[in-house]
């Protein structure tokens, strides 16, 4: 499934970064400063995957800040991926023309997700 990340928020400004998707995509960023998920008061569903990769970040030591996803941490992003139920966790990797790889974070949720579900 592709995903589309507008730097656009609409409501909530211009700077604000939303994900145009499926239903219950979830952006989630990492970068230098720390790893930033998109706060519910800006357009984030508060679904069940997102829950659950929040408390797996919490189980492997992966400090989440809730926020505003801005372009300025996108342009700072060493990785970024989305998630929702369907697809679970989706590593995005091209992002304003920058290529992106499937970071440390994001392999070790997918491993932690995965270990979780039943198959």
């Amino acid at each position: 499934g592709l995903v589309s990340i507008t730097v656009d928020g609409g409501d909530f400004g211009d700077d604000v970064v939303t994900v145009n998707g499926t239903t219950g995509d979830e952006l989630i960023v990492y970068s230098p400063t720390g790893t930033t998920s998109a706060n519910v008061q800006v357009g984030a569903l508060p679904g069940i995957t997102r829950h659950a990769v929040l408390g797996h970040c919490a189980e492997l030591g992966i400090s989440v800040e809730e926020g505003i996803v801005s372009r300025e941490l996108l342009r700072d992003a060493t990785e970024a991926f989305v998630t929702n139920s369907l697809l679970e966790i989706v590593p995005i990797r091209r992002l304003d023309g920058k290529e992106l790889p499937i970071g440390p974070v994001a392999k070790q949720l997918m491993v932690a997700y995965s270990a979780t579900i039943p198959r």
